[in-house]
């Protein structure tokens, strides 16, 4: 699975620009461009399937951006490392952020002391490099500093 562009709401206009963009990033061979409300609905389906989110059977009207936007979460969520650090960095390889990055952290065990499931934190410019970044509680803030423990699998992904 790929990265695909994040969004932060989707409108009505926006269901034929995303779904194609969430297609590829799932490697599903994207549909045409035009979609009518049944399209719109099996499509998200086969997208949750395909990006391993659970599977709604229906999805009404009103739900199809929350749908679409927990896909989009799930195919941006890639596994990092976290040093225990003054400054903490975090391992991706090629993350593609860059300074400022919007992101969140995720864990199936218990993020290190300073970095919590929930906030969100931003991609520090101070040690930014291919494969690691040191994150910030607002946008060119310091790097926050972990301690403690930590277990499970850490995910990072752009909000």
């Amino acid at each position: 699975m790929a990265l695909v562009t994040p969004y932060r709401s989707i409108d009505d206009n926006d269901y034929e620009k995303v779904i194609p963009l969430a297609q590829t990033g799932a490697s599903i061979t994207p549909i045409n461009t035009r979609l009518d409300d049944g399209d719109i609905e099996r499509k998200i389906i086969a997208l949750q399937a395909a990006a391993g989110v659970p599977v709604s059977r229906f999805i009404n009207r009103k739900d199809w951006t929350k749908a679409l936007l927990a896909v989009q979460v799930k195919l941006n969520s890639r596994t990092a490392t976290i040093t225990i650090a003054s400054p903490a960095v975090v391992s991706l390889a090629t993350h593609g952020f860059t300074a400022g990055t919007a992101i969140k952290f995720a864990s199936t065990g218990a993020l290190p002391t300073g970095i919590t499931v929930g906030p969100t934190y931003y991609v520090s410019a101070t040690g930014l490099a291919a494969g690691t970044f040191q994150v910030a509680l607002t946008p060119g803030g310091a790097s926050i500093n972990t301690t403690g423990s930590q277990s499970g699998v850490h995910t990072v992904y752009a909000v």
